[in-house]
């Protein structure tokens, strides 16, 4: 009887302890943390670090747009999924890249390291050549889609910023609103309709976030579009969104 409850015991603390094991091995995502994963420099220089290793491995690499992986307690970046230009990455690239990524300051949860997934992404600016050889200084992403300073009159959200604001804490599924914190950096180009499409975000906030802004943004009521030379023109918006308990704030980014 004795050793029938020894067993017995041993086996419910075993189930105890896997338990425990597959819990501190659980994947947050960035909004369950109280410290988000932190790279040195921001998410940006990530990318240009890991894109620098990334060329020097492989030959005629393709560019990173954006990537999604896990933070590990450890600092090293795991389970990655990339995308170039007009497609994924090959497991064996998305393997690669795991390999060279420089280390991050882990997330923390109740005090502790944990894992993380996060998601960076980053608008890839191509150089232009003239007809006559010479490199043009114009940012260039779609032939007809123009930057901030290109523009005659800039495009804005109907009612004005402070109305897209409330537009976003409206319709965004936020979670624990009142006390969410976070930035995130939003790009996409409002169309000569007014209407938004190729919404890309980059941040800290974790994926599911970044899809969330990005739903919202898409399906958001038509904007006044751009204006050059005296007409509608499809013009790139690109912003920061500051939310801090139970509000966002927005900061335009005029390059």
């Amino acid at each position: 009887m004795g050793n029938r409850f020894l067993h017995f015991t041993f086996f419910i603390f075993a189930i105890s302890f896997q338990g425990l094991a597959q819990t501190d091995d659980t994947i947050y995502e960035v909004a369950q943390t109280q410290t988000a994963p932190a790279y040195a420099g921001d998410e940006l220089q990530f990318l240009s670090d890991v894109r620098s290793r990334f060329e020097a491995k492989h030959k005629n690499a393709p560019e990173i747009m954006d990537m999604a992986f896990v933070v590990e307690k450890d600092g090293s970046v795991s389970n990655v999924v990339a995308n170039s230009f007009d497609k994924p990455f090959s497991a064996a690239q998305n393997k690669l890249l795991a390999s060279i990524s420089p280390k991050w300051k882990p997330a923390k949860s109740n005090g502790k390291t944990v894992r993380c997934s996060t998601f960076v992404s980053v608008p890839i600016v191509k150089e232009l050549v003239s007809p006559d050889g010479f490199v043009s200084d114009q940012p260039h992403i779609d032939d007809n889609a123009y930057f901030w300073k290109e523009l005659e009159q800039s495009p804005e959200f109907t009612g004005g910023i402070a109305t897209f604001e409330k537009y976003i804490l409206d319709n965004a599924d936020i979670p624990d609103k009142s006390n969410f914190k976070g930035n995130m950096r939003v790009m996409f180009i409002v169309e000569k309709d007014g209407s938004t499409s190729d919404v890309k975000t980059s941040g800290n906030l974790g994926i599911s976030m970044s899809q969330e802004i990005i739903k919202v943004i898409a399906n958001s009521p038509k904007w006044t579009p751009g204006k050059r030379n005296g007409k509608n023109v499809r013009s790139h918006f690109i912003c920061l969104l500051f939310f801090s308990e139970g509000n966002v704030r927005t900061e335009i980014q005029k390059s």
